[in-house]
């Protein structure tokens, strides 16, 4: 079985910073203005916060992996498979219309169901795409990435309906597309620091310094207010200006719920002898107060890359059992 999508993550750090020594173009951002956004008053008084963010004390202690959030009936035994293929499906991403995308064929292809609908259809082709695509807020657009023969990657979007391709040359190529979903301000790493950043047009600012071994994966909450970012296993939440707030837990976070409320995502659990995922299950974080939930709890399946259909219901992959699956979570 494959593990193509499992090695990305695991490598994903690593990738991150490749990608960074690699590509020497100047970040630029240019974004649809159809969008509202989160982009401060004042970014002089962002700048001087943001550089003198330090990881404080809090009163909230970090959550480490094995705390549980005690909760019965918390896993719901009755999943709905919605999809059954001989490929590798990932990064299943529902809209707010009912439409879903996901990536397949190895990541090669981006695939996309129309609500209602049982057979999805191929929308783009490719050598390769990252684990990095989003719905634009109008639901007419994916965002996705696509690396080039020189290693360098271009952001593009796809139209659902016409399949007009639009090309965004001047964004920064570490842009976390998720965040355009909700925002026309684009939050990046910086190429060289791996500093979180953000651009609204022609202004730049810093919101997070990068004071470890550099952040990975972040996610733009849907309300603007928070930032769940990943360093080496950890899932870190901040605040929008950039103050940090606590350790969510160990694992990849993928999506927000629709009230910015939790975080939904996967731990995997590694086989010592042969170095390969033996299972993953999926988690429900409370952002208040870091404690998780298990929402799967199999031994016999490989489910990941969750996110929310709707406040109560979600959509991932199994990529042993070869499938993409929806699943009503427990009302939190």
């Amino acid at each position: 079985m494959s593990l193509f999508n499992y090695k990305t993550v695991l490598c994903f750090g690593l990738a991150t910073l490749l990608m960074a020594s690699c590509n020497n173009n100047e970040a630029q951002s240019s974004i649809s203005n159809t969008v509202p956004s989160y982009k401060q008053e004042n970014q002089n008084e962002l700048v001087s916060t943001t550089n003198t963010v330090q990881k404080q004390a809090v009163a909230n202690a970090p959550i480490e992996k094995n705390e549980v959030l005690a909760s019965e009936n918390v896993i719901d035994t009755s999943p709905k498979l919605l999809i059954s293929s001989s490929e590798e499906y990932t990064e299943p991403c529902y809209c707010r219309s009912g439409d879903l995308f996901f990536l397949g064929k190895g990541g090669s292809e981006l695939f996309y169901l129309e609500k209602g609908q049982k057979t999805p259809v191929s929308l783009a082709k490719s050598g390769r795409f990252s684990n990095n695509v989003a719905w634009s807020k109008n639901c007419n657009e994916i965002y996705y990435k696509e690396k080039n023969k020189d290693y360098s990657t271009t952001i593009k979007s796809i139209n659902v309906n016409t399949k007009k391709v639009t090309s965004y040359p001047h964004l920064p190529a570490l842009t976390q597309l998720k965040s355009l979903s909700y925002s026309d301000t684009a939050y990046f790493l910086d190429k060289k620091s791996l500093d979180i950043k953000a651009k609204y047009k022609d202004n730049e600012w810093l919101v997070i310094k990068n004071e470890e071994q550099g952040f990975y994966m972040t996610l733009i909450s849907p309300d603007g207010k928070y930032i769940a970012t990943h360093q080496g296993s950890r899932i870190e939440l901040y605040g929008i200006n950039g103050e940090y707030i606590r350790k969510i837990g160990n694992g990849i976070a993928t999506d927000w719920s629709p009230d910015s409320k939790y975080l939904i995502g996967f731990e995997e659990e590694a086989s010592n002898q042969h170095h390969e995922i033996g299972n993953a299950d999926i988690y429900l974080y409370d952002i208040s107060n870091g404690l998780k939930k298990p929402i799967t709890q199999t031994t016999d399946a490989l489910e990941s890359w969750p996110s929310f259909k709707s406040k109560n219901e979600i959509v991932y992959t199994d990529m042993k059992n070869k499938g993409v699956f929806t699943k009503k979570i427990v009302n939190q």
